[in-house]
């Protein structure tokens, strides 16, 4: 999975017990970067898109290698959270409302009508990840520096 998702040379990031918890979105391959973003932009919402715990990355690997992934089941397990977690984050209720739509949910009227989802992932977006991915490539090809050799400790 670390091969189709990250960079060159990138690791995912370990809690303290040593468990593999998240990739940090600038490790990331570019259309893996794209896919993660996406997610989290629509369907799992969070408060910070740049580290993806290792339940997104999941996703993200089945998303690019192909595989069906259960949206209901990801929007219900998201809503769970935001709900039940001791620190709740209020995420990106615009899918909610499309399905919802599509399928002729009847509405109350509100006036806190969200009108249009986050801005799309553009030409600058995807150029910048390309950018990061090429300097990834030449940052991993590069040498590394010998390791300092052991200082020996002088007694007198």
């Amino acid at each position: 999975m670390l091969q189709t998702l990250a960079l060159p040379g990138r690791d995912r990031h370990y809690n303290s017990s040593g468990r593999r918890f998240r990739l940090h979105i600038t490790d990331m391959m570019p259309a893996a970067k794209g896919w993660a973003k996406w997610l989290v932009r629509n369907f799992e919402s969070c408060s910070n898109e740049t580290e993806i715990i290792m339940s997104r990355c999941h996703i993200v690997y089945a998303i690019m290698r192909g595989e069906p992934i259960q949206i209901g089941k990801m929007i219900a397990r998201s809503i769970k959270r935001m709900i039940t977690g001791p620190d709740s984050y209020t995420g990106h209720p615009f899918v909610i409302t499309t399905l919802c739509r599509l399928r002729e949910v009847p509405i109350e009227e509100d006036t806190d009508v969200i009108t249009s989802a986050e801005r799309p992932l553009g030409q600058t977006f995807f150029k910048r990840a390309v950018r990061d991915f090429e300097e990834a490539q030449v940052a991993a090809a590069a040498p590394q520096p010998p390791p300092p050799a052991p200082q020996q400790e002088q007694h007198q």
